[in-house]
């Protein structure tokens, strides 16, 4: 079953810090007319050497079910790791001010992204929480300096069970970040790797639908 009522891949330039070519990502609108305040809107970000329209593909059925608009950057090409040094915050303004011409928007967003793509999530929400209403990171246990308000961001932290070089990285993570005071739940899926899965994105959606 189809539940967009428009798939696009579209084109915008960076702001004041541009990556070397213009950010291409790949938007999924849901079928039907907008709530009052416009469409929620989950922000998906791919890892190393993926793009916006697989992971759109990904997130495009439960997103939809549940009323989201999707937005999917692709940002890095087959050869470079990027992070923050790429202007890659600036495309995130930068595509939403593009589609809020068009598509009315209730923000602030929401985030995720897998494994560079959950860093970059992870990085984004603790140094700009005022843009992020939650926050769902996947295959990422990296160590993040954070913004106090980023304590009042709801965060989901999930992982494959067979992905033997991050999940010794988890349970620490998750102990650090509730000693610091945060809001996080976190899953562990034993069946995937270093993947997305659907009982991922099913109890990443939940709290989505729980932080209005």
């Amino acid at each position: 079953m189809r539940y967009w009522a428009a798939i696009a891949i579209l084109t915008t330039a960076c702001g004041s810090a541009p990556l070397e070519n213009a950010v291409d990502y790949d938007l999924r609108i849901p079928e039907g007319t907008p709530p009052d305040a416009g469409w929620p809107v989950i922000v998906a970000v791919h890892g190393l050497r993926g793009n916006g329209p697989g992971t759109c593909d990904t997130w495009e059925e439960i997103a939809a079910q549940e009323g989201y608009l999707l937005v999917c950057p692709s940002f890095n090409d087959a050869e470079k790791y990027w992070q923050f040094n790429h202007g890659e915050v600036e495309a995130i303004d930068s595509m939403l001010a593009e589609v809020a011409e068009t598509h009315p928007l209730d923000l602030p967003i929401y985030l995720t992204g897998i494994s560079a793509g959950g860093r970059f999530t992870h990085r984004y929400t603790f140094k700009y929480p005022e843009r992020v209403r939650a926050a769902a990171v996947v295959a990422d246990a990296s160590d993040q300096d954070y913004e106090p308000a980023a304590l009042e961001v709801p965060l989901f932290w999930a992982m494959g069970a067979k992905d033997e070089n991050f999940i010794p990285l988890l349970q620490p993570l998750l102990d650090d970040l509730e000693a610091e005071g945060f809001q996080v739940e976190s899953y562990v899926d034993p069946e995937v790797g270093h993947a997305w899965s659907e009982p991922i994105l099913e109890r990443a959606i939940a709290v989505f639908s729980r932080t209005p």
